[in-house]
């Protein structure tokens, strides 16, 4: 027996412990834990259980939640995807599936649609272009640039677009060789997409230099446009959401930017050896953002800058776009349809600093210097 006081006393009982209170000639014994006891141990055991059963219940209720979640989210994609092919996004049927699941889509050959007021025709690969011979004529410098919507030109007639507008002026130089300008672009195509519409289409084209045009937006590989989720269904829609959120917190092209970068840099030092095999020149151009700020007080200056740094630094020839538009002392949105596309006065800006690169004498001098 285990005495604690002269007055109360714990003893055995039956299904535990009983405390015996001591008075004049008699015992009260009260039974205070029944058939539990207060054990010690068995006090932590069944705490532990407790919290255990409380934890799984919480856990299941929350997976119940997610997954009733996840269910009906996909019901809703699978809706909107039946639909979404006969919507004005897929420009009157232009876009196809591709048989590369890097590209995901592509556009339809000898395709047809309009877009913001103007036109896309595709030539017979696909691109908003005129026809090409895979072989090149002899002593004709061949250029193509590579890009996304931008490069495409979408709400621009095609005779406007930066492309046309620098062919023009290398046609109308003394320019030696000749060079024969062309271009591979698909509206909504990320950094990774451009890079492999590069390795796998352009450079069949016995090319002599390729120019990336590069927009802020290329570093978002889930949200730049709805044709990535038709293509891609995301592996979770609660996770999505979540992400979206957080996302909402930052800044948008600085917050894909640093969350994809390494990515796009291994891939662009990938596409650079390809290329130096080949014997093509690789050059990247900045297109910046048009926001209602000046370019004074441009939002991605820094991300300008550490591509421009990035690139330079392992040995990638830049245009940064940024420059050019601030030399112009006029407001971003003089030179843009929104915040990423140009407009016909945006192209002819591209188009004169393109060839101020690309269309320089042999010492040095710019050809062109202003375009009508």
């Amino acid at each position: 027996m285990l005495e604690f006081s002269t007055i109360f006393k714990f003893y055995p009982g039956n299904f535990g412990y009983k405390l015996s209170a001591l008075g004049p000639g008699q015992e009260v014994a009260l039974d205070l834990v029944g058939k539990i006891g207060l054990q010690p141990s068995n006090m932590a055991s069944n705490l532990s259980k407790k919290l255990l059963l409380v934890a799984v219940s919480a856990v299941a209720s929350a997976a119940l939640l997610v997954g009733t979640y996840e269910v009906y989210k996909s019901i809703q994609y699978e809706q909107w995807k039946s639909t979404y092919h006969q919507s004005r996004e897929w420009y009157g049927g232009l876009t196809i599936p591709s048989d590369n699941e890097t590209l995901m889509w592509e556009y339809r050959p000898q395709g047809e649609a309009k877009k913001w007021g103007a036109t896309i025709r595709t030539n017979s690969h696909g691109f908003r272009d005129r026809e090409h011979e895979l072989v090149k004529i002899d002593g004709v410098r061949r250029v193509a640039f590579v890009g996304d919507s931008v490069t495409l030109g979408i709400g621009v007639d095609e005779e406007n677009i930066f492309v046309r507008q620098f062919e023009n002026a290398a046609q109308h130089t003394e320019q030696r060789p000749k060079v024969e300008v062309l271009s591979f672009a698909v509206d909504a195509y990320n950094a990774i997409q451009v890079l492999e519409l590069l390795r796998t289409k352009a450079i069949r084209y016995m090319l002599d230099e390729v120019i990336y045009v590069m927009s802020m937006n290329d570093f978002d590989f889930e949200q730049a446009s709805p044709k990535i989720m038709y293509f891609k269904k995301p592996k979770s829609f609660f996770l999505r959401e979540i992400e979206i959120y957080y996302r909402s917190k930052f800044e948008y092209h600085s917050y894909h930017f640093q969350k994809n970068k390494r990515v796009v840099y291994q891939d662009i030092l990938r596409t650079k050896a390809i290329l130096k095999e080949m014997g093509i020149n690789f050059r990247v151009a900045l297109i910046p953002i048009f926001t209602q700020h000046t370019f004074e007080n441009y939002p991605l200056a820094q991300m300008h800058e550490e591509l421009r740094t990035w690139l330079t630094e392992n040995g990638v020839s830049v245009i940064n776009f940024l420059e050019a538009f601030l030399e112009q002392q006029r407001p971003p949105r003089a030179f843009a349809i929104d915040i990423w596309h140009l407009n016909k006065e945006g192209h002819r800006i591209v188009a004169l600093g393109m060839a101020e690169a690309l269309l320089a004498s042999p010492a040095g001098r710019t050809v062109v210097t202003d375009m009508p």
